[in-house]
């Protein structure tokens, strides 16, 4: 295991854990988006890897309900 992939891995779960970023105006998936480009920077992983690593499904799943919340919240719905 690599050291600098193992640094990254603890700073990015210590930054969501702290909800984001100190000191930065960073949030959990910005420090996420951070993390992985660190790792591409860094030679910690190569672009296959990445690309690889990309469920698109998944992607379009959450793509769709964040389409779906939005449009909830346009038209005022409310739960009771």
């Amino acid at each position: 295991m690599n050291t600098f992939v193992v640094l990254v891995y603890i700073a990015v779960y210590l930054s969501m854990l702290l909800g984001g970023i100190p000191g930065l105006r960073v949030d959990r998936t910005g420090a996420a988006l951070l993390g992985a480009i660190l790792l591409l920077a860094g030679r910690g992983i190569s672009e296959e890897q990445a690309l690889t690593a990309i469920d698109v499904p998944t992607l379009a799943l959450l793509f769709g309900l964040m389409v779906v919340s939005a449009q909830f919240q346009l038209g005022a719905f409310t739960a009771t």
